[in-house]
């Protein structure tokens, strides 16, 4: 199974559904994000993570320039 999100912050849907995915005797492939934002501790509980971009490559948006 392979989750597909747009966003990955604390890897808490990754996880309850890795459980899930566990629970039913099926096998977790890992996630499939747009944006990666989880920590390092964090991202032991997603497990295999592939992302397009890491939070920390997004631009920072100032409504005042």
């Amino acid at each position: 199974m392979l989750l597909v999100d747009d966003w990955i912050e604390t890897g808490n849907q990754a996880a309850a559904v890795r459980d899930m995915v566990s629970a039913c005797g099926s096998s977790w492939a890992g996630c499939s994000v747009l944006v990666d934002q989880l920590s390092e501790e964090r991202r032991q509980v997603a497990g295999q993570v592939q992302a397009l971009l890491a939070f920390s490559d997004l631009p920072v948006y100032r409504g005042d320039e």
